[in-house]
């Protein structure tokens, strides 16, 4: 089986690898009775896997050499957590007013 070549699917599958294990985790946390908070988790992760994919997939296609399994996942770690904090707070900058 040969592995993917093109860095945006190479991206895709390292960030719904990622959102598996986060979406499971959160599922942990909030329990499994489906509320208003798992909606919004679910919609947060969704935007944080496109970013993150386009992000990482752009970044990667502009590299003068192939990146490695391990550097695209780290940088989509990053990517994805950089996004998922200006989420936040964006969330919280929308309550206030």
């Amino acid at each position: 089986m040969s592995l993917p070549v093109n860095p945006y699917v190479r991206a895709l599958i390292v960030n719904l690898v990622l959102v598996g294990v986060a979406a499971l985790r959160i599922l942990q946390q909030m329990g499994t009775k489906w509320t208003s908070r798992h909606t919004a988790a679910a919609y947060a992760l969704g935007i944080v896997c496109v970013i993150s994919t386009a992000v990482i997939g752009t970044l990667s296609r502009k590299a003068a050499e192939r990146w490695s399994w391990l550097k695209v996942m780290m940088t989509s770690i990053a990517c994805g957590l950089v996004t998922m904090v200006l989420i936040l707070l964006f969330q919280k900058l929308a309550q206030r007013s």
